[in-house]
């Protein structure tokens, strides 16, 4: 009994995976997703999108790609000057070409 409480503690104090997407965060990205069609399809195929992404991404870097995201739509020379940033660049093709495979593979 002593052993299996030891095994059980293990686990629960192992740290999650990291790229363990909040809840909070699959949920916004589903609703989001299905802005347009509110069906049990959509809500299935939004659903496995977000688990692909969470697959290729940490959570940092996928709060990074929504700000990435965020910033094409800003208009001025400061937003275009962080859109020039290699980095940001490199994150935002990892992103499409995910966003790419979840959408072949979640249809």
């Amino acid at each position: 009994m002593r052993k299996l409480l030891t095994v059980l503690a293990a686990l629960a104090a192992a740290p999650a995976s990291a790229n363990d997407f909040p809840t909070a965060a699959r949920v916004e990205y589903v609703l989001a997703c299905m802005a347009g069609e509110q069906s049990y399809t959509t809500v299935n195929a939004c659903s496995c999108r977000i688990d692909v992404m969470a697959s290729r991404f940490t959570y940092e870097d996928w709060t990074a790609i929504e700000t990435a995201v965020a910033l094409q739509s800003v208009p001025g020379r400061r937003a275009s000057a962080i859109r020039g940033i290699g980095w940001i660049k490199d994150l935002l093709e990892r992103f499409r070409a995910a966003e790419a495979d979840a959408e072949m593979q979640c249809r």
